[in-house]
């Protein structure tokens, strides 16, 4: 599934994941896919007893609203680059977003 975008939020405290991500893919039919092969299921050896994941549309959708919103937003004081979210760049390189300075 290719993406552009990938945020996991994360208690600055205990530096574990908040459960939920924020996963942009580069079209409607990647999260068509995404969402037929990953919704409701338990991957990466989660427990069966445990809640399967749950995919859905953000309400904010495409790399250049969720990078308006990274940089205008208080999310801007994250210096530590492990709580920023990553940008997939054209090629297949990535970067983490950039603070501004």
């Amino acid at each position: 599934f290719r993406s552009d975008f990938v945020y996991v939020p994360v208690e600055f405290a205990s530096e574990h994941g908040k459960g939920y991500a924020f996963v942009n893919l580069v079209s409607a039919d990647e999260a068509l896919c995404l969402t037929a092969a990953w919704d409701r299921t338990r991957p990466f050896g989660m427990p069966p007893q445990g809640p399967a994941l749950h995919l859905e549309p953000a309400s904010l959708q495409g790399l250049e609203a969720n990078m308006a919103r990274w940089v205008s937003s208080k999310r801007q004081r994250i210096r530590n680059p492990k709580h920023r979210p990553l940008v997939i760049l054209p090629g297949g390189g990535a970067a983490l977003a950039r603070v501004k300075e």
